[in-house]
């Protein structure tokens, strides 16, 4: 899952990526190591970034939806991309999205 918000209301120039990803086992197929990886800063600018790993998916994906209804009550709007890898330091190898 992937999620670009932007805040341009009020003065703001602000943005706020949700990526929400797993690796799959090689041999078994299973997902492990799922992650939830957050960027967010002024508009123009990489910005910083967290990334958080969680047990299971149903973790990953509620802690990112949480992130998501708190930056749409803020007043951020979901903004069309084509950057998907926009948000810094995520491993590329044996990436699988998750949803």
């Amino acid at each position: 899952m992937f999620y670009y918000l932007i805040n341009t209301k009020n003065g703001h120039n602000k943005f706020y990526m949700i990526y929400i990803y797993a690796y799959a086992d090689k041999e078994t197929g299973k997902y492990n190591n799922i992650y939830v990886s957050l960027q967010w800063g002024k508009i123009g600018t990489q910005g910083q970034t967290q990334h958080k790993e969680f047990k299971s998916s149903g973790e990953a994906i509620n802690f990112g939806m949480q992130k998501l209804k708190v930056k749409l009550n803020k007043g951020y709007e979901f903004k069309e991309t084509e950057y998907l890898r926009e948000i810094a330091d995520i491993p590329k190898e044996n990436e699988k999205f998750i949803g």
